[in-house]
């Protein structure tokens, strides 16, 4: 048998046989960065699915408190007591816990307007549109709360009591929308 004469090619032209050393590693640390990469999307995508829920749940929370005394003024029943004392009590049991514990979850420029909302609810305005501020004229705490509510003639040009406060809540509904 002769021997065969060695080959004038090199080893590294064989298709099988991989030209650079370095290329598994290559490979491996663009699968790493790549894994890395879609790992980083994932918790980026779940914390944002977090935020949703926890908001929803905020939302969802807001609006119950809210619930009966909407209830209450679209079906037009009387209460023993004046609407604006009714609201009152509602606003002090359930309504101001729920503004502060869901004002949190809203960004700065929504939680300013929905402050705007909030002292309109239960503090009004001024036939100029200016926020009305019964604290500046001496007024307690009790007797500055929805007066716009007590059924005065000069207090709200065209809307009714029971109609403002069911329109002004359903303003604040507009910041908790259902999801």
């Amino acid at each position: 048998m002769v021997p065969s004469a060695p080959s004038s090619q090199s080893s590294s032209s064989n298709p099988l046989e991989h030209p650079e050393p370095r290329t598994p590693i290559i490979a491996a640390a663009v699968g790493v960065v790549g894994a890395a990469a879609v790992a980083w999307f994932a918790h980026g995508l779940a914390k944002r699915r977090e935020a949703i829920a926890r908001f929803s749940a905020a939302a969802k929370d807001f609006r119950a408190a809210f619930s009966d005394e909407l209830a209450f003024l679209e079906s037009k029943a009387e209460t023993p007591i004046g609407l604006d004392a009714y609201l009152f009590n509602a606003y002090e049991e359930k309504h101001k816990i729920a503004i502060a514990t869901f004002e949190h979850f809203l960004s700065e420029p929504d939680r300013s307007r929905f402050r705007e909302a909030c002292h309109q609810y239960h503090s009004g305005q001024r036939a100029d549109g200016e926020p009305l501020d019964m604290f500046e004229m001496g007024a307690s705490y009790r007797e500055a709360m929805f007066v716009e509510y007590m059924g005065l003639p000069f207090v709200h040009p065209t809307m009714r009591p029971r109609e403002l406060a069911a329109h002004r809540i359903r303003e604040l509904f507009k910041f908790a929308p259902h999801q």
